[in-house]
C-alpha cells in the first residue's frame, strides 16, 4: 500500500514539474490507443472509408489537458472555462476564417478572378464537415493545442518556438492516418513524414497568433480548424493552372516569415495573450 502511494506521489510530481511532457504522453496514448483498437477491430480499409473514428481519436489533446490539470490541482474547470470564453474581438474570428480558408482556396479564387472556370463543392457537404469539425472533431483538439500546450511552452520559451514544437508534435500524432487504405493515405508514401509536421508547424504559428492576439481565447482557433478541415469549397471545373496549387501554401509561408518580423518572437501577436493564458497561476 505504501509502495503504491510513493509511486502515486512521484507520478504527481513528475507531471507538475513537466506538464507539456505529461500532456504530450496522455494525448498521444489516449488518441494512438483508439486508433489501434479500432485498426484492429475493423482493418485499414474499413477505417479508411470511414471518419467517424476521428472523432474519439480528436479527443485526445483535451483529455490531456483534462488529465493534467487535474493532477495538478484537482479540477480543470477553472481552465476550461477561461480558454472557453468567445469574448474577443470580431476581427480575431474573421481572420481566423479566412485565413483557413486561403490555404485550401486561395488558389481557386485567384484563378477564378483571372477568368478561370470554378465551382462551388455542394455546400451541404462543406457546411456539414464544418459543423462536424466544430462540435465534436479536430476543433476538439484545440484545447489541448493551443488552450493548453502553446501557453505552458511560452512560460520557458518565445511564442514562435513553441509554436514550432506544438507543430512538430501535432504532425507526428497524425502519424497512424498513414497507416490508412482509402481517402489517398495509402499514395501518401514516405514524403508524408516530413510533410505533415511541415504542415502543422505551419498551422501552429498561424494559430498561436491567433491564440495570443485574441487573449487566449479557443473558440478563435477552433473556428480556424473547422474552415480548414471543410476546404476547399471550390474545384476547378477543368484542370487548374499549375500555379493556383501552390498559392494557399504560400500565403501561409507568408505568414510563417511575415508574423514574427512584424509581431515579434515572443507573442507572434500585438500584445501579451496575459498570466491566465500562459499558464501561470493567477
Amino acid at each position: 500500500m505504501e509502495q503504491t502511494h510513493d509511486s502515486s506521489g512521484r507520478l504527481a510530481r513528475f507531471v507538475d514539474s513537466h506538464p507539456v511532457v505529461a500532456f504530450f504522453a496522455v494525448a498521444f496514448a489516449y488518441s494512438w490507443a483508439v486508433f489501434g483498437v479500432l485498426f484492429a477491430a475493423v482493418g485499414s480499409e474499413t477505417l479508411g472509408d470511414s471518419r467517424l473514428w476521428q472523432i474519439p481519436f480528436a479527443w485526445g489533446p483535451l483529455a490531456g489537458a483534462l488529465v493534467v490539470g487535474h493532477v495538478r490541482h484537482g479540477d480543470a474547470r477553472t481552465w476550461l472555462e477561461s480558454v472557453a470564453d468567445p469574448r474577443t474581438g470580431l476581427r480575431w474570428y474573421a481572420l481566423a476564417a479566412v485565413v483557413a480558408f486561403l490555404y485550401a482556396d486561395a488558389g481557386h479564387v485567384a484563378a477564378a478572378l483571372a477568368g478561370v472556370a470554378v465551382t462551388p463543392l455542394p455546400l451541404e457537404d462543406v457546411a456539414f464537415d464544418f459543423a462536424v469539425t466544430l462540435a465534436v472533431a479536430g476543433s476538439i483538439e484545440e484545447f489541448g493545442w493551443r488552450g493548453f500546450a502553446q501557453p505552458h511552452l511560452q512560460e520557458r520559451y518565445d511564442a514562435l518556438r513553441g509554436a514550432i514544437v506544438v507543430g512538430v508534435a501535432v504532425g507526428i500524432w497524425h502519424y497512424p492516418w498513414l497507416l490508412l487504405a482509402g481517402e489517398g493515405y495509402e499514395e501518401a508514401g514516405i514524403g508524408a513524414l516530413l510533410a505533415l509536421p511541415f504542415l502543422m508547424v505551419l498551422m501552429a504559428v498561424i494559430f498561436a497568433w491567433l491564440f495570443n492576439g485574441s487573449g487566449g481565447a479557443i473558440p478563435v482557433v477552433m473556428l480556424g480548424h473547422a474552415v480548414f478541415n471543410a476546404t476547399p469549397a471550390f474545384e476547378f471545373v477543368a484542370d487548374g493552372p499549375g500555379w493556383a496549387a501552390a498559392l494557399g501554401l504560400l500565403v501561409w509561408l507568408g505568414l510563417l516569415v511575415g508574423l514574427p518580423l512584424v509581431f515579434g518572437r515572443e507573442y507572434l501577436a500585438p500584445r501579451s495573450p496575459g498570466t491566465l493564458f500562459s499558464g501561470k497561476e493567477s
